[in-house]
């Protein structure tokens, strides 16, 4: 099934917080600088006229083509997203 890449962010911004939950209590805990994502998606448009145009940015996956049928390489697109944590304005700190 294909993953948005909103869901990816969501996912990993819930794995940051279980870390946060399980170093409550440790005396060394790491601060996150940043995130750094990098992923092959695929991006589609939903909509037209005055509605307006959605893009959905999809992450791609060699088992979603096969499932889809194939999709040409020239349509799928690297991005990398740079992410800085922040919570309550302060860097996240976090136990590994």
């Amino acid at each position: 099934m294909p993953l948005e890449l909103s869901d990816m962010i969501v996912g990993l911004r819930k794995e940051i917080q279980q870390a946060q939950a399980k170093a409550i209590k440790e005396d060394l805990k790491f601060t996150v600088d940043s995130v750094e994502i990098e992923a092959q998606v695929t991006v589609s448009m939903e909509g037209s006229g005055k509605a307006g145009v959605k893009w959905k940015f999809w992450i791609f996956s060699e088992a979603d083509a096969e499932l889809a049928g194939k999709v040409g390489r020239e349509k799928v697109q690297t991005i990398r997203l740079k992410l800085t944590p922040q919570q309550s304005g302060k860097p996240v700190k976090v136990k590994r």
